[in-house]
């Protein structure tokens, strides 16, 4: 089973599953690192422990659009600010160039003696910048770390 709680994927094995078929996978429909075009709304955390305590950002990112393709629902999740951006204001939209990547966070349950207040859980993050001019090339052509050369 799998749930999406706040910005967070919470991996919890199903009984019948095998742990090695357990995947993560982007939730903005690129790749993990690729560099994509947004446009996206800021809103107010949710009130709750891992929003309020964990979240750095004073809000949660909805992205509405990837790449010119509107998404059927908006998608909503942490973001971290890389270079210098504007001050974000609610119920205003912004077109910004990001990629998605996870972070680890909390601990197992009954891997330490402490109880932990966070379980263990892999979190989506979305990294954005302001929009470069279309004319100015992406780093690293589409990706932030591109393939080797072969």
């Amino acid at each position: 089973m799998k749930f999406i709680a706040a910005s967070c994927l919470m991996m919890v094995l199903n009984a019948c599953a095998e742990p090695e078929k357990e995947t993560v996978v982007p939730l903005i429909g690129s790749r993990f690192g690729e560099i994509v075009r947004i446009e996206a709304e800021f809103i107010p955390k949710a009130n709750t422990y891992h929003d309020q305590n964990i979240v750095k950002e004073p809000f949660l990112i909805s992205v509405l659009v990837v790449n010119g393709q509107s998404l059927k629902k908006p998608i909503v999740m942490e973001y971290r600010s890389s270079g210098k951006v504007p001050e974000f204001k609610n119920d205003k939209r912004y077109q910004l160039e990001a990629y998605e990547t996870i972070y680890v966070e909390g601990a197992v349950r009954g891997w330490d003696d402490e109880i932990a207040q966070v379980d263990y859980q892999i979190c989506h993050v979305i990294v954005i910048r302001p929009t470069k001019p279309r004319g100015e090339p992406i780093v690293g052509g589409d990706r932030v770390n591109p393939p080797p050369q072969r």
